[in-house]
């Protein structure tokens, strides 16, 4: 549901924490720049998961953080920054008014009780502050990349300047490879896109070129070449073996370059997820998952609330390992985690996901071919829950 920097913490809500101590303004802008807000709060559950977070251990700045709310003297009125409804007080002064007098207010969150507190200094006092966003489920088809419309491709393109391995490397820890592009709608949102963003030197793409052999070429991603957008000439062996986009052609048409040499902004891609159409499963399992399985949360890919369902995995005979591969994952960071097991008893964990995990993500038992996933699910509202796929490894 959330996006980097956001992450799902509560009832499907998107925040995002910063560290750095800088004024309220700035932090205003920071989050503006971010697609949000200085973080609204509108219960007593929410309050509490933010200042749990904020207090104490290494994300504990000592000054508080910052919060979206103000004092209108003009209206008489406190309002949040992003607009949403003023439904919820937790003043340290319980007689804490807006009025004429009182001039512009703005609030912190304070590390040591939990409680708002005014800050007359907020114009230049740094503190810690958290984002916040509006919900969209829509962010989940494409995590952190943005989706092509009309299209089923996400894409996500990175300004600074690395070699074909840097930038593959880059794309496959979010999830993607370097970009493979299968139409024309794709390739002229990329180009317009990176001039958008200043990027008028070209970008690199995923294509491969084995050879001389111009028509031997491969996406990154292991998808078939079948659009191509070469300048006249092209390919180019001669050029080097990998490829990039003229982004200050209109064409956005495709050149040579000398893969791992030359250093270049590039573009991800990956497809966008697709949500079935149908609930693919009841409640808990009742059976072991093997090679080649999917599974699902209660009900995925509806809100089935709290929640509590052990699944197991069992490779085949001559297996030595078992992995579970992330294809779609969204839960609350707060209350609603899957944590995986070594075996089908005992407790050695492998990881525990909670909130927003990168699709794609493996995880691999070290201890035999058997896992134990246990799904406890505290809140379940607003999320979609989560699809791993199984494969044994011989």
């Amino acid at each position: 549901a959330c996006t980097p920097p956001y992450n799902t913490w509560w009832d499907g809500r998107c925040f995002a924490s910063f560290y750095n101590a800088i004024s309220w303004p700035a932090a205003q802008k920071t989050c503006s720049g971010e697609a949000g807000n200085l973080a609204s709060i509108h219960s007593a559950q929410e309050n509490q998961n933010l200042w749990s977070f904020a207090w104490g251990g290494v994300y504990d700045t000592g000054r508080g953080y910052w919060l979206g709310l103000r004092c209108n003297a003009t209206s008489q009125k406190f309002y949040w920054e992003d607009e949403s409804a003023f439904d919820y007080t937790n003043f340290a002064d319980e007689s804490a008014v807006c009025n004429t007098s009182n001039g512009d207010l703005r609030f912190y969150l304070s590390n040591s009780d939990g409680k708002w507190y005014n800050d007359v200094n907020w114009s230049w006092f740094g503190r810690g502050y958290v984002c916040r966003k509006n919900y969209l489920p829509e962010d989940s088809i494409c995590e952190e990349y943005e989706l092509v419309p009309s299209t089923k491709s996400c894409v996500s393109i990175y300004g600074d300047s690395k070699n074909t391995k840097e930038g593959e490397a880059t794309c496959k820890n979010t999830g993607g490879h370097l970009a493979s592009i299968h139409e024309n709608t794709v390739n002229d949102y990329i180009r317009r896109s990176a001039v958008a963003n200043n990027l008028k030197d070209g970008v690199i793409i995923g294509l491969n070129q084995a050879g001389s052999n111009t028509t031997a070429l491969t996406w990154n991603d292991g998808t078939p070449v079948d659009y191509t957008n070469f300048v006249p000439g092209f390919p180019n062996n001669a050029l080097g073996q990998c490829f990039a986009m003229q982004t200050g052609s209109l064409a956005g048409d495709w050149v040579n370059v000398v893969c791992g040499t030359t250093t270049i902004p590039f573009v991800c891609s990956k497809p966008a997820y697709n949500f079935p159409d149908v609930f693919k499963t009841g409640l808990c399992p009742s059976s072991y998952y093997g090679d080649g399985d999917m599974i699902y949360s209660p009900m995925f890919p509806k809100v089935v609330g709290p929640r509590s369902c052990e699944y197991l995995i069992v490779g085949p005979p001559g297996a030595k390992q078992v992995q579970v591969t992330v294809i779609f994952f969204e839960t609350n960071k707060c209350c609603d985690t899957l944590t995986i097991y070594e075996g089908v008893a005992g407790e050695k964990k492998i990881a525990t996901l909670a909130g927003s995990t990168f699709n794609g993500n493996v995880y691999k038992s070290t201890q035999g071919p058997a896992m134990r996933l246990v799904y406890n699910a505290q809140s379940g509202a607003h999320i979609r829950g989560w699809q791993l796929n199984v494969k044994a490894i011989f």
